[in-house]
């Protein structure tokens, strides 16, 4: 995969900016006290941002932050639903919970969501998408990128799983507590495996140049 590596730099900014940013604003506003609207609405500054940026730099916009759009969408939905304060820690679960299905439901496609934003973000550069598209035509390739969706996908789903467990079994309080440590620790964990396992597969594919 050496010649995508350029890109997944690209992609780690993508799901930083428009996944795991609006996370953290979401969950600290809350745990603070802010309305769910409100820090619904802050959220929505960073795919928007990220949605400009793409149209500006490569002539296209990114499924990320369309999706994240989405999830916020449905979480100013459900914010109006009900005054249940269970329900304002329901709401950023169903945002990565969307996420989750997305690269599930990717996986049944021709092309998993993964191999799609690495063609995304090779943007309209006739060589940089060539290239992209090749990957393809590589077994090992088609096998890392649905690795990788594989892993977002069921990791989200984890972890929206896990904090609707925490806010429907533990106290309001100590779900509130629970909630932002379930989605560091799940979300964190599943970027610096994506790191980790793509810089394993940099070196491989060294190796087998080297080599061969």
């Amino acid at each position: 995969m050496t010649s995508a590596s350029t890109n997944f730099g690209s992609l780690y900014r993508t799901l930083g900016v428009s996944l795991v940013l609006p996370l953290i604003v979401i969950q600290v506003l809350i745990h603070r006290g802010v309305s769910p609207v409100i820090a619904l609405a802050a959220a929505t500054v960073f795919p928007l941002g990220e949605m400009v940026y793409e149209a500006l730099s490569t002539k296209r916009v990114g499924v990320i932050a369309i999706v994240s759009l989405i999830g916020i969408v449905v979480g100013f939905g459900l914010s109006f639903a009900t005054g249940n304060a269970i329900y304002a820690l329901l709401k950023d679960s169903v945002f990565t919970g969307v996420f989750g299905l997305v690269f599930l439901v990717s996986l049944a496609t021709p092309r998993p969501l993964i191999y799609r934003l690495n063609l995304d973000l090779a943007g309209a550069d006739p060589q940089a998408r060539a290239a992209s598209e090749a990957l393809w035509e590589r077994p090992a390739a088609r096998h890392a990128f649905r690795l990788i969706t594989l892993v977002w996908g069921a990791g989200l789903l984890i972890e929206a799983g896990s904090r609707v467990v925490a806010a429907l079994t533990l106290p309001i309080a100590t779900a509130t507590a629970v909630s932002p440590l379930i989605a560091v620790i799940a979300i964190g964990g599943i970027l610096a495996w994506t790191v980790l396992y793509a810089r394993a597969r940099r070196s491989a594919a060294a190796r087998s140049a080297a080599t061969g």
